[in-house]
């Protein structure tokens, strides 16, 4: 009787541990072929415009210079001495990470980059505070 006790418990064991490892693999597989047909991104698909959904002003002042860079590449200045209408550019990052903005003439109107930091430096040395 003790015997058949025990070859029962071990037959138990031998069968839970069974259906563990299978379950085990079968969530392996399932893991195995999510991950082949997950697409693959890079940062740059990601984000392909760093700037993009940012708003940079020159000073602290709330009547200053102001320009929003919007995803699809266009960019909205708005200057202190006209606070209602902003005028909108065209613009891209060019290979060194520069944002470049161009008028319709294709004539260049602003180039500037942004730090670690977030803060956007233009070609004349002024100072692009971001606004969160």
């Amino acid at each position: 009787m003790f015997k058949a006790i025990l070859t029962y418990f071990a037959a138990r064991k031998i069968v839970s541990f069974i259906v563990c490892a299978a379950m085990m693999v079968g969530l392996l597989t399932v893991c195995l072929v999510a991950a082949a047909f997950a697409p693959q991104a890079s940062a740059d698909e990601m984000n392909p415009n760093p700037y993009a959904y940012k708003y940079f002003k020159m000073d602290d002042d709330p009547d200053g210079n102001a320009l929003y860079v919007y995803e699809d590449g266009t960019v909205m200045f708005r200057s202190k001495d006209d606070l209602r209408v902003g005028q909108h550019y065209s613009s891209f990052v060019n290979e060194n990470g520069e944002l470049v903005v161009f008028d319709s003439n294709s004539s260049t109107i602003f180039k500037g980059v942004m730090d670690d930091g977030g803060i956007l430096t233009d070609d004349d040395g002024n100072v692009w505070y971001p606004q969160y």
